[in-house]
């Protein structure tokens, strides 16, 4: 990822936030720390509370893209705003299956003046067709 010239002008790293409810249950968001370890290597801003999940969703693994996209409307706000007008984000997410959850949040933190956005995640889901 350092050695890619496509990140050098990100300017702080925001997760994909688990509801409050699930990250009680689970006691921490594995994407948290991913994104933290990044925001570090590239010396940039973590934006860990800008992005909040205020929705309680069901689990979205069995879900289709269509499926997950409907469960996901209206699941983010951003708090801050301000932190992050004009800046170049890079939004981290653990497994890529469908895009939904990315797209959802992408689309929320571009409401806000000027902000570009780039996606990470830790995997990508590859399906299998039968």
């Amino acid at each position: 990822m350092l050695a890619s010239k496509k990140f050098d002008t990100i300017e702080g790293v925001v997760p994909v936030p688990l509801h409050p409810k699930r990250l009680r249950k689970r006691g921490y968001n594995q994407v948290s720390r991913f994104g933290k370890a990044i925001a570090s290597l590239f010396n940039v801003p973590f934006y860990e509370t800008i992005l909040i999940r205020q929705k309680h969703t069901q689990t979205l693994v069995q879900k289709n893209r269509q499926e997950r996209w409907k469960t996901l409307l209206n699941a983010f706000s951003i708090e801050q705003e301000n932190a992050i007008e004009n800046k170049h984000l890079l939004l981290v997410d653990d497994v890529l299956t469908t895009g939904a959850t990315l797209e959802a949040c992408a689309e929320k933190l571009q409401e806000i003046k000027g902000v570009r956005i780039s996606i990470t995640t830790m995997v990508f889901a590859q399906q299998i067709l039968p």
